[in-house]
């Protein structure tokens, strides 16, 4: 960077004098004055000179946080928009009136503002942080070189190219000019320069990579010669007017090396060579937080998206390896020759801004929001070839608008805190797209005796690594409680079943243990008939002996005991004998008949309950039978066939088994 001193914009003093004589600055500077007094009646101090230099800052920091949000200060801030606007208005007047003058009006403001803006940064470079305001919006060309002149700024590098002696060999000059011809030619932007302009765009770019190349003995690549473009734009932007160049050219050179090597050494690990163990590491790091940010913005295009490239490459590699190299060209070159060249310096001025916000991460979040606002296009395509063809095709129709949007509406929130969090307590009004964000969050601790002490930046990562390990131990409690819970469930319904089939299993054991009782009784009926029938025989036997006896006819035939249950033959008529013998064989006659009739209502009755048990056994099967009937209807809306079941799988069929056993318990339980 230059070492000339800024001078302040004459309008920029005009408006301050202005201001400084107005009764709201007064008011507030009063207001501010009382404030300071008040710190000190409270700390005990008598005089603000007592008061150490930190001490000092410390107090009127604090008293005009005190006074900011008061009515005062809401009047001096419309006066100091007033006085800066009329002031501003009549410096450009006569330019604008100057028949020479081609800009319009907004032009010669921003070119003014600009100028200020070199002037205060230059005084106070402190305020750098204010820079912050530009983020997520496009810089005018002015702003944009004063900006990446500042935070890419080198002053030892500098001098060192312009007071070093040195000079490329022939050879390698002519080769690094043709391809600088190549690539200055590739770039629309610079199609409809005149010869004049291309030819020193040409000259800087190949002084400054053949000076790279001497003083870094390392050969060039295509990458350099990409990422010296975005530079030449600048110095296009700003130093060329017309046909003429606006500058020394050795100055010019000079300013674009400074940036251009010191931007080089701010590239992260994985934009600059592969092969080493830390590219890895880093490449695989970005590989992971690009794949986080598309599954956080879209899961439904993240899991296609993970589907499409794993089908189509290597099934073993993760979404976050497949996604960095479909986007790794882009990341190595950041954007430069994929997007149009408008576009690439808006990315560009957020990742120079953002430089020493580590966390931040633009570049990547860049790749994520080309991948977002192409995903219609993408979800059509079926191969990774078909992805990149989308993805350079579609690069080049992208306006800075739509990646303002995209970041404004998924990332920008983030992107505040992060900022809010490295700057240690800057309030910093970001600007959108749209318009500003507005008035920032009061003070909670304004009236408080002491204030509230500033974290170090290692207590504030600190305190969000126990925010994060906090949030990951609640999820994995509550994961661990989930598979306890379906745990708890799983065993609860087992139990029930097992209840259930225990249950179908002590009816079933009833009902047999009660069919094999009756069959038991109905043999130990049969064993007693037949003891009946046999004492039965004998005794008519005897009887009949006895009757022949009495007769005097020895000659009776016995009879086989399987006539006995037959009906009694009609008796011949015996032969007339005395009147006792008469009486002892009407007594006889009485006597057997009333055997024969015992013995047949003994058989009779025998087979009557034989009758009744097996009805009652006939009864219970067929309601057995009935109930598991409407049990399969109820169920299946028809009776199975054997076929039905040979259908079904195990796991099915054993299911199915399950329902009927609990339907039939349920029927059980209703009927008793």
């Amino acid at each position: 960077m230059a070492s000339t001193t800024t001078k302040s914009s004459p309008w920029l003093s005009q408006a301050k004098d202005d201001i400084a004589q107005t009764t709201e600055w007064s008011e507030l500077v009063s207001e501010l004055f009382e404030a300071v007094q008040q710190q000190l009646t409270e700390n005990h101090v008598s005089y603000f000179s007592d008061l150490k230099e930190p001490e000092k800052i410390l107090f009127l920091d604090r008293a005009g946080k005190l006074v900011k949000s008061s009515l005062r200060h809401k009047n001096l801030v419309a006066t100091v928009s007033e006085k800066l606007d009329q002031r501003l208005n009549e410096s450009i007047m006569d330019e604008l009136v100057n028949p020479s003058n081609e800009k319009t009006k907004t032009d010669l403001m921003l070119d003014s503002a600009c100028d200020s803006c070199s002037a205060l940064l230059h005084k106070w470079p402190d305020m750098r942080t204010k820079l912050f305001t530009c983020f997520n919006r496009p810089l005018t060309p002015k702003l944009r070189k004063l900006i990446w002149k500042m935070l890419l700024s080198n002053p030892g590098l500098r001098d060192k190219y312009l007071k070093e002696q040195w000079k490329p060999s022939k050879v390698q000059e002519n080769a690094i000019v043709q391809k600088c011809h190549a690539f200055v030619a590739s770039e629309l932007l610079f199609v409809n320069l005149p010869k004049q302009q291309v030819d020193l765009l040409v000259h800087v770019m190949t002084k400054c990579l053949a000076y790279k190349q001497f003083y870094s003995k390392e050969s060039l690549d295509d990458t350099d010669y990409l990422l010296m473009i975005p530079f030449l734009k600048v110095v296009v932007e700003d130093s060329f007017h017309g046909d003429s160049c606006h500058g020394n050219v050795e100055e010019i050179s000079a300013d674009v090396f400074e940036m251009f090597y010191t931007f080089l050494d701010y590239r992260p690990v994985y934009m600059k060579e592969a092969g080493s163990k830390e590219f890895n590491i880093a490449l695989k790091h970005v590989g992971e937080i690009m794949a986080s940010l598309v599954d956080s913005q879209d899961q439904q295009f993240a899991e296609f998206l993970e589907k499409l490239l794993s089908s189509h490459g290597n099934h073993l590699a993760t979404f976050s390896v497949s996604l960095v190299n479909l986007m790794r060209s882009y990341l190595r070159s950041m954007f430069v020759g994929y997007l149009p060249l408008d576009v690439v310096c808006y990315i560009w001025d957020q990742h120079i801004l953002s430089l020493k916000l580590q966390k931040l991460k633009c570049i990547p979040t860049f790749a994520v929001v080309l991948l977002l606002l192409l995903n219609d296009e993408i979800k059509d395509c079926k191969t990774t070839k078909d992805v990149e063809s989308v993805l350079f095709e579609g690069s080049k129709s992208l306006k800075t608008r739509q990646l303002q949007n995209e970041i404004d509406q998924r990332f920008l929130p983030d992107w505040r805190n992060l900022i809010n969090e490295e700057v240690q307590g800057f309030e910093l009004p970001l600007v959108d797209p749209v318009a500003t964000l507005g008035k920032t969050q009061p003070w909670t601790w304004w009236f408080q005796d002491r204030p509230a002490t500033r974290q170090r930046p290692e207590d504030r990562r600190a305190a969000r690594e126990a925010r994060e390990m906090e949030r990951k131990k609640i999820e994995k409690q509550r994961r661990n409680e989930e598979i306890q819970r379906q745990r708890e469930e799983d065993a609860r319904r087992r139990h029930e079943q097992e209840e259930i089939q225990l249950a179908f299993d002590q009816d079933k054991r009833t009902q047999a243990d009660k069919i094999a009782s009756l069959e038991r009784d109905l043999l130990l009926e049969q064993q007693k008939r037949t003891t009946i029938e046999k004492q039965m025989g004998d005794e008519i036997e005897k009887l009949r002996y006895e009757i022949a006896r009495i007769k005097g006819n020895q000659d009776v035939p016995v009879r086989s005991r399987s006539t006995l249950s037959s009906p009694l033959q009609p008796s011949l008529p015996s032969p007339a004998v005395s009147s006792g013998d008469s009486e002892v064989q009407d007594m006889l006659r009485d006597v057997l008949r009333m055997a024969f009739v015992g013995v047949n209502q003994l058989a009779h009755g025998v087979d009557a309950q034989e009758q009744h048990l097996q009805q009652i056994a006939k009864t219970s099967m067929n309601v057995s039978k009935t109930d598991y009937k409407e049990a399969e209807i109820t169920l299946f809306g028809r009776e199975l066939t054997k076929q039905d079941w040979d259908d079904m799988s195990a796991e099915q069929r054993q299911i199915n088994r399950e329902l009927l056993l609990k339907k039939l318990q349920e029927s059980h339980m209703v009927e008793s």
